[in-house]
């Protein structure tokens, strides 16, 4: 299954040039031109990766970052800046975007930034299923360790009742059986010889 990469961009000619790139190398791909848009595309979509321009009508790239940022459904999808400014680019990492690319950039740049991102965000994929599955083994677990401990502590409350019992019955048969230990040695034979 191809992956899915999202353009979200304002410019016909970075969005024609990116879209042909990307469907050359056989991605799915959907189109927004502006931040609100791409929001509501992506919910749908679900893209694997975002290629992001900065300024748009509407929400910036940033502030689309931030959205995307703070919506569960989104917020692991990788954002990809493309932008003409340095200083547009480094300050996308504090929007949480994770990576940026500079106009006018090289297919063979631009494929490589892709394939990272895809890469890392699949390993980043596994890991929080692993992570996700463990936990639940491990809430699974802690259920049982809870009900064997609350079957242990049932267990030590009978164990202490009878034992209670036992040592109440031990010392009423003290009080009327003599101890054996206290006859001379002819009570001791009558004892015996008892019929």
């Amino acid at each position: 299954m191809s992956k899915k990469i999202m353009i979200v961009d304002d410019d016909p000619t970075n969005v024609e040039k990116l879209y042909n790139f990307l469907q050359t190398r056989n991605f799915d791909t959907a189109i927004a031109n502006n931040g609100e848009r791409a929001y509501k595309v992506a919910l749908n979509f679900m893209p694997d990766l975002i290629l992001m321009d900065v300024l748009m009508p509407g929400w910036d790239g940033f502030e689309t970052t931030k959205v995307f940022k703070s919506d569960p459904q989104l917020q692991n999808i990788p954002i990809i800046f493309v932008t003409a400014k340095l200083e547009e680019a480094e300050k996308a990492f504090e929007y949480g975007a994770a990576d940026y690319i500079i106009k006018p950039f090289s297919d063979i740049e631009l494929q490589a930034r892709i394939e990272f991102q895809l890469r890392a965000n699949l390993r980043f994929q596994v890991t929080l299923q692993s992570n996700t599955s463990l936990n639940l083994k491990l809430s699974i677990k802690e259920r049982e360790l809870a009900a064997a401990q609350k079957k242990i502590a049932s267990l030590q409350l009978q164990l202490k009742e009878n034992s209670a019992n036992i040592t109440t019955t031990d010392t009423s048969v003290n009080k009327t059986a003599p101890d054996p230990r206290s006859f001379s040695d002819q009570e001791f034979e009558k004892q015996i010889n008892k019929p």
